[in-house]
């Protein structure tokens, strides 16, 4: 199937067909898993879990979610929780120690599974989760999962305004007119018999493509869908490295960062240089001042999906007192921020500095 293109109102209409052939296709990922019960995320999912439940007979829970306001189309700050089941009594009591699949119809930042999943894990303690969605929109990803969750999306799409057939309403169409909205945005082929030697080299391409793509193996079973592209960051500086991460949060990419130096951190590092002479070792951190910003490192991480940096081994600390010393040529050296004369540390740079050039030593411009 071709992908859809938006309609001339910027966006891309699926009809029920499009949605059941993509729930459809994904039966053969979710028999595997073997689900216990279903947990459809409302409103989007309950229609394709519905479908779902036609070819896997399993129970179906319900539960409300809401992160986009349809009074404003505009995303919250915060998923709100309006509906969750009871985990005493009826099919609820069932999901602790099970195997639990979560269905919802698009992942889109990611947010809303993220809050799903999490709430899953420390309210109800399943055994195993699975995630279905009918369209993974390929984009950078907000929320994250955990790896060991089994993700299963129907179909991967561009990072359009998606609407669906039960939400023809809200758009002012009637249903027919949503179809044909639907028809209009493309996504059928003709079929057409194909050549024998169109049908050889159709199954080398298919064998190519199977031989390049990446499976990722969770608890023996092989989801086909993570990851499907391959990025190569090159440098490990600091651009390149938050590129990277920020790459890596999005299970449909695999990355490498390519490195000439046997370390990363590009210009951020450490420059020690011994003066054998009188048996010292000078150590300075070198890099981008800018660096020295606490909001720096804290956007950063949470573009990388780390909500605290003490959750990776980091600790933020303030540097009271600092000071620098701008050493001019021929001029008196400024000193700058923190205290207004030059600390203990910098006297022995100055000093250091001074045994360095009378030994003859040169050093490298940092």
């Amino acid at each position: 199937m071709a992908p859809k293109k938006p309609s001339s109102d910027g966006k891309c209409y699926f009809s029920y067909a499009d949605v059941h052939n993509a729930v459809e296709s994904c039966v053969p990922a979710v028999e595997e898993f073997n689900p216990d019960l279903i947990i459809a995320i409302g409103g989007g999912g309950f229609i394709p879990a519905r479908m779902l439940r036609t070819y896997i007979n399993k129970p179906i829970l319900a539960i409300s979610l809401e992160l986009y306001d349809d009074s404003t189309n505009t995303m919250r700050k915060e998923v709100m929780k309006n509906q969750w089941f009871s985990s005493t009594s009826g099919l609820g009591s069932k999901v602790q120690g099970g195997r639990v699949l979560v269905v919802d119809e698009v992942d889109d930042s990611r947010t809303t599974l993220q809050y799903a999943v999490s709430t899953l894990l420390q309210t109800n303690s399943p055994s195993s989760i699975a995630v279905l969605v009918v369209h993974n929109k390929l984009k950078l990803k907000k929320g994250t999962l955990p790896e060991d969750v089994v993700y299963i999306s129907g179909e991967d799409v561009e990072d359009y305004w998606l609407a669906y057939p039960w939400d023809c309403g809200k758009y002012g169409n009637t249903i027919e007119e949503h179809e044909e909205r639907a028809k209009g945005c493309g996504g059928d082929v003709e079929s057409k018999p194909m050549k024998f030697g169109e049908v050889a080299r159709a199954m080398v391409f298919l064998f190519i493509l199977v031989g390049l793509a990446n499976f990722k193996i969770v608890e023996g079973m092989v989801n086909v869908k993570v990851p499907t592209r391959r990025v190569a960051v090159v440098g490990s500086g600091v651009g390149g490295l938050v590129a990277a991460g920020i790459l890596s949060r999005d299970p449909g990419v695999h990355v490498d960062v390519l490195e000439r130096r046997d370390g990363v951190g590009g210009r951020c590092g450490t420059y020690l240089r011994t003066l054998e002479s009188h048996n010292v070792t000078f150590r300075t951190e070198v890099g981008p001042s800018l660096l020295l910003l606490p909001a720096v490192y804290e956007e950063t991480f949470e573009l990388c999906g780390i909500q605290d940096a003490k959750d990776i081994g980091v600790e933020i600390k303030e540097c009271g007192g600092a000071t620098y010393g701008i050493f001019r040529e021929e001029e008196e050296t400024l000193y700058v921020g923190g205290d207004s004369e030059p600390p203990e540390a910098m006297n022995e740079y100055i000093e250091v500095s001074n045994l360095m050039l009378e030994a003859g030593e040169t050093s490298r411009r940092i």
